[in-house]
């Protein structure tokens, strides 16, 4: 307790600057997620663009073997 009077004019500062500092903190935080989000929407944005552009890539045929999902019989609705 006698500490608390002696560092009183130190806690006056915490008491005026940790509201300050908490708001900081916070605004930092939001800033940050809507950067994030901001910039996942231009990647797809821009993916999408560059598609559209230059057509999607196929995907590579390993030996000879590719997954019927990536068959252009099962894409274009055909049985094999």
């Amino acid at each position: 307790m006698a500490w608390a009077g002696w560092l009183r004019r130190h806690l006056m500062l915490y008491r005026v600057f940790c509201p300050r500092y908490m708001m900081a903190a916070a605004l930092l935080l939001v800033v940050d997620v809507v950067g994030i989000l901001v910039s996942l929407a231009g990647v797809r944005t821009n993916t999408l663009s560059i598609g559209d552009v230059f057509g999607w890539v196929e995907l590579p045929v390993l030996a000879g073997w590719a997954p019927y999902w990536a068959t252009r019989e099962a894409r274009n609705g055909w049985s094999v």
